[in-house]
């Protein structure tokens, strides 16, 4: 019986629906960097955007380039411009530590640290 239901679903055509509206503007980016090289202004863009049918908020505008931007940015190659991802700055095979300084005693066996430990030299106290 579980077969049938599941059969049924994966039957199901899923629903045409509109493209949202980030996804369209992500979509035209690319149109609107070129604009942007060429000197058109933000202003003239979104008023040509509305013009075509394409009504976007200048803040929202502002805030998805950015998105768009982040996501496609190229990563840093030396000598070239361009910032390095996090990820690409350390590998993940290398692991950084911060090395403590141990304190030896007379024996030469590490003392154990406190506050006892960390006494002033005769000539300063």
């Amino acid at each position: 019986m579980t077969d049938k239901r599941t059969a049924s679903l994966a039957c199901l055509a899923p629903k045409a629906g509109a493209q949202s509206l980030k996804s369209e503007f992500f979509a035209i980016m690319p149109a609107i960097e070129a604009a942007l090289k060429r000197g058109v202004t933000w202003k003239a863009i979104l008023a040509d955007l509305e013009a075509n049918g394409f009504a976007i908020s200048p803040e929202t505008a502002t805030n998805y380039a950015a998105q768009y931007r982040r996501r496609y940015r190229q990563t840093g190659v030396p000598g070239k411009p361009g910032r390095p991802r996090k990820t690409d700055v350390a590998a993940a095979h290398v692991v950084q530590r911060r090395t403590v300084p141990v304190l030896i005693t007379d024996g030469g066996r590490p003392a154990t640290r406190s506050v006892a430990n960390l006494k002033r030299p005769a000539d300063l106290a």
